[in-house]
C-alpha cells in the first residue's frame, strides 16, 4: 500500500519528466512502531514528503502510513504553544489511525531542506529521560542522504518509545539495531551541515540513546546520551541558537537526574541544577513563560533532593522555595489551574522541610498556605489522589506550626485533613501511606487531648514533592 502511495506522490504533474526510478524495496522484519507521515509543508513538501516516506520505508522495525493531510502550526500564541496545539491534533490523527508516532514538519524556504518533528501517541511525564519534546526536530539539509534516512528511522523508534515500552518485544531490539547504523554519525556526521542542523542532529541521536537506555537500563547508553547532548550544546555556541541549547539542556539535566535516581552521589543533582539554571537564563520569563516555569520547577525539586542528601542544607531549601515561587508566580492561576496547584504543593513541602530546619514560625506559615491555596484547585470530587496528597500535607504542615505557635483551629484542621486522606487512601487501597497518616493523626490527638499543650512529635515522613 505504501509503496502505491509513493508512486502517487512521486508521479510528476502533467508535462513533467517521469520518476527516474520505483521507491526502493521495504526491508522485511518484526515491526516495532507505526509511523504516520503527515504531508510535510511548503514549497516543495509534496515532493519531500515521498522522500522521507521511501527512506523511512526501506528502515527495519518501521511500519509508514501516510495520512495524506498537513500538520500545520496554529497562529496564535507562543511557538510553545502553537507546537502544543499542533501535537494534540497529531495525536488525534495517531489515535484514528492507530498508529504511535506522527512526523511532521515543514520545508526551509527554498532550499530544499526540512524540519521534522515526533509526535507520540502518548505524552510521556515532563522531564523523562530519552523524551521527544515539543520543540525535538531533525532539521533535513536539502539533497539529504541515505544516512539522515537511517537517523530519521532511529529517531522514529525512539520516539515511539513511551506508547511500546513494556508492551513490544521487538523494541528493544530494533531500536538497538537502528543506533548501531547511526552510532558513526556522532563523531563523523554528514558533512556540509549548518551548526543548526547538527546541534537538531546530536539531539536527536542523544535521544535515541537515552531511550535504549530506558529500554534496556544499561548504563552506556545513558553516558553516550550524556556524551552526545554535550557534543551538541558545542555545535549550537550562537547566540541565534539560545532556543536549542535550552531543549538540549533540558535533556542533559533529565539525563544527570536519571543518575541520581541510580546512584546516591549528589553530584549528579549538582549538574542537573546547572543545567535548569542554563535552560532559564537561555529562556527568560517574559519571553518564554511556560517553559521558564518548567525550568524554575525542575530547579526547585532537584535542589530539594539535593537538601535532604545533604544534611537537610537550609540554604538549598530556601534556594527550592524560590524557584518554586518563581516558576508559580509566572504561571496563570486560571489559565493553568493544574499546574499552578501542583507547583504551589511542590512549594508547600519545601516550605514545611525548611520550616523544621530554621527557627520561628514564617516558614510553616508559608507552607500552611500554599496547601490551603492548592487545595482550592485541587478539588475532592474531582481530584481525590491530588486532593488527598495535598490535604496530608497540609495536616502535617498545621501539625508542625501548632507545635511552635498557638493557633486557634489548627489541631483541629490538622485532624480533618488527617482523616479525610486517609478515606482517600483507603478506598484507593495505598495501605503504607494509611499507616504513616494514622500515626500522625495519633500525635496530633495526643496534643489535643492536653489542651495542645505539650506531647506529639513531628509528623512522620513528611511527604515529598510529586514527580
Amino acid at each position: 500500500m505504501v509503496r502505491d502511495l509513493l508512486g502517487k506522490l512521486l508521479r510528476p504533474s502533467s508535462g513533467a519528466e517521469e520518476a527516474s526510478s520505483e521507491p526502493p524495496m521495504k526491508r522485511v522484519g518484526p515491526v516495532a512502531a507505526i509511523a504516520l507521515l503527515a504531508e510535510i509543508e511548503g514549497p516543495g513538501g509534496r515532493e519531500l514528503t515521498a522522500r522521507v516516506a521511501s527512506s523511512l520505508d526501506v528502515c527495519p522495525g518501521i511500519e509508514v502510513r501516510l495520512a495524506n493531510k498537513r500538520l500545520r502550526l496554529p497562529t496564535d500564541g507562543t511557538f510553545i504553544e502553537r507546537l502544543a496545539a499542533a501535537g494534540a491534533t497529531g495525536r488525534a490523527w495517531l489515535a484514528q489511525e492507530g498508529a504511535d508516532v506522527m512526523i511532521w514538519g515543514e520545508t526551509t524556504g527554498l532550499s530544499g531542506g526540512a524540519v521534522l518533528r515526533f509526535v507520540p501517541a502518548l505524552l510521556d511525564a515532563e522531564g523523562k529521560t530519552g523524551t521527544f519534546g515539543l520543540a525535538d526536530a531533525l532539521e533535513l539539509p536539502a539533497n539529504f542522504g541515505g544516512e539522515f534516512g537511517e537517523i530519521l528511522g532511529a529517531a522514529t523508534v525512539a520516539a515511539a518509545v513511551p506508547v511500546k515500552l513494556g508492551r513490544d518485544e521487538t523494541l528493544g531490539a530494533v531500536l538497538s539495531n537502528a543506533i548501531a547504523r547511526v552510532n558513526g554519525f556522532v563523531e563523523s556526521p554528514p558533512m556540509g551541515l549548518t551548526a543548526a542542523q547538527s546541534a537538531a542532529m546530536l539531539a536527536c541521536l542523544g535521544n535515541c540513546f537515552a531511550a535504549l537506555w530506558r529500554v534496556n537500563a544499561k548504563d552506556v547508553h545513558l553516558e553516550r546520551a550524556q556524551r552526545i547532548y554535550g557534543l551538541a550544546l558545542h555545535s549550537c555556541a550562537g547566540p541565534e541558537l539560545r532556543l536549542t541549547r535550552a531543549m538540549i539542556q533540558n535533556h542533559l539535566a533529565a539525563v544527570h537526574e536519571a543518575k541520581a535516581a541510580n546512584d546516591a552521589d549528589p553530584a549528579h543533582l549538582e549538574e542537573a541544577a546547572k543545567a535548569y539554571h542554563a535552560v532559564a537564563a537561555a529562556l527568560g520569563p517574559a519571553e518564554h513563560p511556560g517553559d521558564w516555569a518548567f525550568a524554575q520547577t525542575r530547579l526547585g525539586l532537584v535542589l530539594y533532593r539535593l537538601a535532604l542528601k545533604r544534611d537537610s542544607d537550609a540554604a538549598r531549601m530556601q534556594a527550592s522555595v524560590k524557584a518554586f515561587e518563581a516558576a508559580r508566580d509566572v504561571l496563570d492561576r486560571d489559565d493553568s489551574p493544574d499546574r499552578w496547584a501542583e507547583v504551589t504543593n511542590q512549594m508547600g513541602v519545601a516550605l514545611l522541610a525548611l520550616g523544621s530546619q530554621v527557627t520561628g514560625t514564617e516558614a510553616l506559615e508559608r507552607s500552611v498556605a500554599c496547601f490551603r491555596e492548592a487545595l482550592d484547585v485541587r478539588r475532592r470530587d474531582a481530584a481525590p489522589l491530588l486532593w488527598a496528597q495535598t490535604a496530608n500535607n497540609l495536616g502535617a504542615a498545621s501539625f508542625a506550626l501548632s507545635r511552635r505557635k498557638t493557633v486557634p483551629g489548627l489541631l483541629e484542621e490538622a485532624v480533618r485533613c488527617f482523616e479525610g486522606a486517609r478515606e482517600i487512601y483507603l478506598k484507593y487501597r495505598q495501605p503504607k501511606v494509611v499507616a504513616v497518616i494514622e500515626k500522625n493523626l495519633a500525635r496530633v490527638r495526643e496534643r489535643l487531648s492536653k489542651g495542645g499543650k505539650g506531647g506529639g512529635h513531628s509528623p512522620r515522613r513528611s511527604p515529598r514533592p510529586r514527580r
